[in-house]
């Protein structure tokens, strides 16, 4: 008679774990947290964030949306710049027990989210190196990321 119920090593049910979450969403998570960290570098701060207060996470991350470009120098996609978003959000509420989804809490980060707002009504932004025809925050969707970040 077939048991009712599996038995799986520990190897087994860690390897099940990981593999929960789709190879594209680690992808995106992955190029975020680097895209970051490297703005971080460029710009002379640690680059640890996850060790960051919320305020200076706040002004770090309101800094990095605007000044944010690809290696090229060319602003980024909406969508990719939402991917970056969603990515460093992931990984966030991955390392941050106190809150789930910390990028989007408007309590948590009001500046960040004024910032969002205002680049989102003014798609004309002239700032350094953007494009009239380009916006470069992207709306907040809540939806997952799954493509484009690049």
């Amino acid at each position: 008679m077939a048991k009712r119920f599996a038995i799986y090593t520990e190897d087994e049910i860690a390897k099940k774990r990981s593999n929960l979450t789709p190879v594209t969403t680690k992808r995106c998570t992955d190029s975020s947290v680097r895209i970051f960290r490297h703005y971080l570098k460029e710009k002379g701060k640690g680059e640890d964030f996850e060790a960051m207060s919320k305020n200076e996470l706040n002004s770090t991350l309101g800094s990095f949306y605007l000044e944010a470009r690809s290696e090229s120098g060319d602003l980024y996609k909406r969508k990719t710049l939402e991917g970056i978003r969603y990515g460093l959000n992931r990984h966030l509420s991955r390392h941050r027990t106190t809150t789930t989804s910390i990028l989007f809490g408007i309590l948590i980060f009001p500046s960040l989210t004024k910032c969002s707002r205002r680049l989102s009504k003014n798609s004309s932004n002239k700032a350094k190196g953007t494009s009239p025809t380009t916006n470069p925050w992207p709306k907040p969707t809540g939806k997952n990321c799954t493509t484009a970040c690049t």
